[in-house]
C-alpha cells in the first residue's frame, strides 16, 4: 500500500480509541446521507451499489441484537439526491449476501435465504416507480451461497455457488429483463460451469451482448464469456472460458461497458487488469493497492461507463479500515486517487450521470471501524 494510504489507516485507530468524531464531508461531494436505520449493538455491512444514468440502487445487510439477519435496498432516481424508503426483502426470514444492478427501470437483488437447513438464491425485481413487486427464488433446496446479478441489455443473468454432493460448483441463470406479465419474457438459460471455490468468491458483468463469469478454481481465476444473440430469444452462446491468473487470490469484481471489461481482486494486495476487446486479450496487471504488516487490501466494486473504469478498495487491519476510489482513463494503463473518496469502513463504487455528466457515488458502511451505532452511508460528487 501506499505510505500515505498505511498513515491513514493507522490514524484510523487512534481516532477509535479516542473517540475522536473526524468530518464527514469532503471537498467536491455533497453531504453524505444515512441509508440505514440507526440501531444500537445492529451490525452492518455494505453489499453492492449499482448506477445507470441518474438511477442508483445500494444493498446492504444487517445483523440486529435480536431477531434474524437480513437484506435491504433503497434506490434514487434523481441522482442520489434523495432516497425511496428502506425496503427489506424478505419480510421475517434470515437473508444476507445481497448483491444489486439497475436497468429497464427496474431495482433488481440477489440474495442468500436461509429456509430451514436449506440455503436458497432469490431475486429480486422491484419498480423504481412504482408499486410491482416480483420476487422469486432460483434454488429450490440445498446449500447455495455468494450469488451476483448483472443486467445485459434484454437478459438479466445472474451467478452463483452451489453445493452439489460434497463438491462446490458455479451456476448461471439468464432470464428476460421485462414483466413475463406483458408477453416479453424470454426463455430461461440455465448452466453448471463447473466446480468453484466458494470462500475466494465470484463476480458477473455484463453489457448489451455480453456475458463475463468470474470465479476462483483453486489459485486459478477463471473467465467464460457469453455473447447474447440479438434474435427474438436474445440466445446466450458460449464463447470460451479462459485462466486470467494462476496466483490465487479472493474476491473478484468486474465491471463491463461497451467493449471494455474490468476485473479486480485480492490477494493481500489488490489488483485489476482492463481488456478493450470484450475479454479477448488483456492488459497488464496494475497494483493499486499493496498489503502490508496485519493490512489487507481487496475491492469493494468496479465499474465502467465509456472511458472511465473505478474500483473501490478497501485497505483493513485489526478492527478498522480505510476505503477509497482509485480511477483510469487510460483503459487500465495508469490509475488515480479519486480525490476526497477516503471513508473508515468498507466501500463500494459506481458511476452515475445525473444531468448527463459522469459522476462518482459511493456507498459505506462502519463494519471495520467499531462504533456503538453503525450506518450505511451514501454520497456523490457534487
Amino acid at each position: 500500500m501506499r505510505p500515505a494510504n498505511v498513515r491513514t489507516v493507522l490514524a484510523l485507530s487512534v481516532v477509535a480509541v479516542l473517540g475522536v468524531v473526524t468530518p464527514v464531508a469532503a471537498a467536491g461531494w455533497r453531504d453524505p446521507i444515512v441509508l440505514s436505520q440507526v440501531v444500537p449493538d445492529k451490525v452492518l455491512d455494505i453489499g453492492d451499489i449499482a448506477a445507470r444514468g441518474r438511477n442508483i440502487v445500494v444493498g446492504w445487510n444487517e445483523d440486529p441484537p435480536t431477531g434474524s439477519r437480513a437484506a435491504y435496498l433503497r434506490w434514487s432516481t434523481n441522482g442520489g439526491v434523495s432516497f425511496a424508503p428502506r425496503v427489506r426483502l424478505d419480510a421475517t426470514r434470515s437473508q444476507r449476501e445481497v448483491q444489486v444492478d439497475v436497468c429497464g427501470g427496474w431495482a433488481w437483488a440477489t440474495a442468500s435465504l436461509s429456509v430451514g437447513d436449506d440455503r436458497l438464491i432469490t431475486l429480486d425485481k422491484r419498480q423504481l416507480v412504482g408499486p410491482e413487486v416480483e420476487q422469486s427464488v432460483l434454488t429450490l433446496d440445498g446449500v447455495s451461497r455468494g450469488p451476483d446479478v448483472a443486467c445485459g441489455g434484454e437478459r438479466l443473468v445472474v451467478a452463483w455457488f452451489q453445493r452439489v454432493g460434497d463438491q462446490w460448483r458455479v451456476k448461471l441463470h439468464a432470464r428476460g429483463v421485462h414483466d413475463e406479465a406483458l408477453g416479453d419474457s424470454l426463455p430461461p438459460f440455465d448452466r453448471d460451469l463447473g466446480p468453484g471455490s466458494r470462500s475466494r468468491g465470484l463476480a458477473v458483468a455484463a453489457t448489451a451482448d455480453r456475458v463475463y463469469v468470474a470465479w476462483f478454481v483453486g489459485n486459478a481465476l477463471k473467465l467464460r464469456r457469453y455473447r447474447i444473440g440479438s434474435g427474438s430469444n436474445h440466445q446466450l452462446t458460449h464463447l470460451g472460458t479462459s485462466t486470467i491468473t494462476h496466483r490465487g487470490g479472493s474476491m473478484p469484481r468486474m465491471g463491463a461497458d461497451g467493449d471494455r471489461v474490468a476485473i479486480a481482486y485480492g490477494r493481500g494486495d489488490a489488483l485489476v487488469r482492463v481488456s478493450v476487446d470484450r475479454g479477448v486479450s488483456w492488459g497488464s496487471w496494475r497494483t493499486l493497492c499493496n498489503d502490508a504488516f496485519e493490512i489487507w487490501c481487496y475491492p469493494g466494486s468496479v465499474d465502467i461507463r465509456g472511458s472511465r473504469i473505478i474500483v473501490a478498495l478497501t485497505a483493513e487491519t485489526i478492527g478498522f479500515g480505510d476505503s477509497w476510489v482509485e480511477r483510469s482513463t487510460t483503459d487500465g494503463r495508469s490509475w488515480s486517487e479519486v480525490t476526497g473518496s477516503h471513508r473508515a469502513g468498507r466501500m463500494v463504487g459506481a458511476l452515475a450521470a445525473p444531468g448527463g455528466v459522469t459522476k462518482v457515488v459511493e456507498a459505506w458502511d462502519q463494519s471495520i471501524s467499531a462504533p456503538e451505532e453503525q450506518r450505511v452511508r451514501f454520497r456523490r460528487q457534487d
